[in-house]
C-alpha cells in the first residue's frame, strides 16, 4: 500500500470526495430501477413477505433516480444490501459510495458487501458496466486515501484488476 499517502489534509480530502462524487455521478447516470429491486422491497424479502407486500413496498419508494438518496436523511444504507437483486445493488450503489466518501454513518457495512468472495458476490455486481466497475475501483482507492485502509481488502477481492496498471 505504499503508493498511498500516509495522511492527507482536510483540503485535499474535500477534493478527493468531490472528485470521486463527479466521477460517480457520471459513470451510474443513467442508472435507474426499473425491474430492480427496490429498498424498501429488499426489508420485505428479508422478513419472508408475500408478493403483494413486496409490490407494496415497492410502491412506497419513491425515488425517480439513485441520485435523490444522497440528500434524503430518510434513507438508511442498512442492511438491505443483501437483499437487493443485481439492478438493484447497482441502482443504490451509486449513493451508498458517495455517502459512505462523506463518512455518513448512516450507510453500514457497503465495504463488506462490496467485497467479491464467491459466486454470490459476483452475481449482485454483474448488472454493473465495466465503467461503473472501474469506478468502484477508484472509489476504493479514495477510500484508503481518506484513512480507510480496510478498503484494501475490498479493492483486492475484484477491483483492483479494473485500475490501470503501473510501474
Amino acid at each position: 500500500m505504499s503508493w498511498l499517502p500516509e495522511q492527507i489534509s482536510p483540503e485535499v480530502a474535500a477534493k478527493f470526495r468531490e472528485a470521486i462524487a463527479l466521477d460517480i455521478h457520471d459513470s451510474f447516470r443513467h442508472v435507474t430501477r426499473v425491474n430492480a429491486v427496490s429498498w424498501s422491497e429488499a426489508d420485505v424479502i428479508d422478513d419472508h413477505g408475500t408478493a403483494e407486500e413486496r409490490e407494496a413496498a415497492r410502491a412506497s419508494d419513491k425515488d425517480t433516480h439513485w441520485s435523490q438518496l444522497v440528500e434524503n436523511n430518510a434513507w438508511r444504507g442498512t442492511s438491505n444490501w443483501s437483499f437487493l437483486d443485481p439492478g438493484g445493488f447497482r441502482y443504490y450503489l451509486p449513493a451508498g459510495m458517495i455517502l459512505v466518501s462523506r463518512g455518513k454513518s448512516r450507510i453500514e457495512s457497503l465495504d463488506f458487501h462490496l467485497q467479491v468472495q464467491d459466486d454470490w458476490g459476483l452475481i449482485k455486481i454483474s448488472a454493473l458496466t465495466d465503467r461503473q466497475c472501474e469506478c468502484v475501483a477508484r472509489f476504493c482507492v479514495v477510500m484508503c486515501a481518506l484513512g480507510n485502509p480496510s478498503w484494501m481488502d475490498v479493492l483486492n477481492s475484484h477491483w483492483k484488476k479494473y485500475l490501470p496498471e503501473y510501474d
